[in-house]
């Protein structure tokens, strides 16, 4: 079992999600649990800058980029075949897309 929030009185904490960046994880140091309740989170927001809230966000945010990168790569490769102007217009676009993702997702800068 895990420790008890001081706040709510509960066991409200998770573990850090995998694809939590590292200036997070360094941010709140040795602790590897993040508070759930909204009193819980308000207290970690205001000593590391992050809390459980902003990590879902984060989250979600990686995910809908690797999931739009996923969709990108696919359409990308289903034009591949065809020689017109207009679809190499349109995969060119796309590929042009998806290196901006790629640039953005290096830059850890835009993780919030």
């Amino acid at each position: 079992m895990g420790p008890y929030c001081e706040f709510c009185h509960t066991r409200c904490f998770v573990h850090f999600p995998k694809n939590t960046p590292q200036r997070v994880l360094e941010a709140y140091g040795a602790a590897t649990i993040m508070a759930t309740c909204k009193k819980g989170q308000e207290y970690e927001k205001e000593k590391t800058g992050y809390c459980y809230g902003d990590m879902r966000d984060i989250i979600t945010h990686i995910y809908e980029i690797k999931e739009t990168i996923e969709s990108i790569d696919y359409d990308v490769d289903s034009l591949k075949d065809f020689s017109n102007e207009d679809v190499d217009s349109i995969r060119n676009r796309l590929i042009d897309i998806k290196n901006k993702i790629d640039v953005i997702l290096a830059d850890k800068k835009y993780y919030y």
